[in-house]
Parts: C-alpha cells; sequence; structure tokens
C-alpha cells in the first residue's frame, strides 16, 4: 500500500472503486444465456431484427450467421455474434426479444390487450377517444377505417353463422394494428 507521500502504484486501485468477483459458475450462465439471445436474433425475420435497432457490426453478424451452411460455421458465427452482445444491455434486449415470442408471458400480455381493445373498440365508440389517448403515435386513418370496416362486416354477418372470410380479414388486421402500437409503446 502506498503513503500520501509516494506516488501509488499504476497495479492498485483506487480506494473508491470496488471489484465485483463473479464466480465462474455465474460466468458460464452468462455466456450461455448471451448466446441463446444471439440464437434467437439469428432466427428472427429481417424486420423483426430491423425494429430491435441494434448496432450494424450486431446486425452484420446476424445476417453472416443466417448466410452459413455448415454447422461448425454457424457455432463459431453464434459466438462471435453473442460476444458482440455483451457490449449490449442484455436485460433490455431480452424484454425487446420477448415481444416476439409467443410463449413468453410479454407476447400474451400484450396479445390479450390488443384483443380486449378489438372488442371494446368494436362495440363502443368512446374506446377509440380513450385508445388514442393511450396510444398517440398510431395512424388515427387507418385505425378509424379499419374499425368501420370490421363493422361493417358484423353488421353484415347473420348471428349462428361462422364469420366471413372478410370479417375474419378484418378483425385480424385490426388486432395486427392494435398489437403493433401496443408493442412499440411497451414498456422494456
Amino acid at each position: 500500500m502506498s503513503t500520501s507521500s509516494e506516488r501509488p502504484s499504476p497495479y492498485e486501485l483506487p480506494a473508491d472503486d470496488e471489484i465485483e468477483w463473479v464466480s465462474k459458475s455465474e460466468m458460464k450462465r452468462e455466456a450461455q444465456r448471451t448466446e441463446a439471445l444471439a440464437e434467437q436474433l439469428i432466427g428472427l425475420s429481417q424486420s423483426r431484427l430491423q425494429s430491435l435497432e441494434l448496432p450494424s457490426p450486431v446486425v452484420q453478424a446476424v445476417r453472416e450467421a443466417r448466410r452459413l451452411t455448415k454447422p461448425d460455421a454457424v457455432r463459431r458465427q453464434t459466438r462471435h455474434v453473442s460476444r458482440l452482445l455483451q457490449k449490449l444491455d442484455l436485460d433490455l434486449l431480452s424484454s425487446r426479444l420477448a415481444l416476439f415470442d409467443p410463449d413468453s408471458d410479454t407476447f400474451r400480455q400484450i396479445n390479450q390487450l390488443a384483443e380486449r381493445w378489438r372488442d371494446d373498440l368494436l362495440q363502443d365508440s368512446a374506446a377509440l377517444t380513450r385508445f388514442l389517448e393511450d396510444y398517440p403515435e398510431v395512424d388515427r386513418q387507418a385505425l378509424r377505417q379499419l374499425i368501420m370496416n370490421t363493422q361493417r362486416e358484423l353488421k353484415k354477418q347473420p348471428a349462428e353463422a361462422p364469420p366471413s372470410p372478410t370479417l375474419q380479414k378484418n378483425r385480424k388486421r385490426l388486432l395486427q394494428t392494435l398489437r403493433t402500437a401496443i408493442t412499440e409503446q411497451f414498456p422494456g
């Protein structure tokens, strides 16, 4: 230890810096986690990958991994992607990837919320105002048009008959629009 009159050794850390010791098992778990995230990124569609707004070296490495066909090359490239991911906020990336995973709780919550909004918007005209207050970024005109088209098809539909293909298509488009609006403002 150096005294105040001597020059400090370059190998000594200042007193206020603390070293966080991590066990080898914890380091392995973290490496496995980043590798699993890399595999998820490689499996995403191009549009979903772009929606994550990742740094360009990561996107380029993911594209390269998709191009490769030999298992050993893919494995090496996956590890390269995981090394690049270590520089990013992995918790944020995990939460954003959960938005695309149908098995995740986040995806289910967003889907259920979108379905509730769809049902409310088709039955209550005041629901549109509430939705636009909560999600101001949505394209209002396109949303109104989707709601009107779906309501029109619902009125044409006999009570006991199965939904027509046009009604199913309109309900699906409306749900996708609502899901997109909710996902864009979802925390995380």
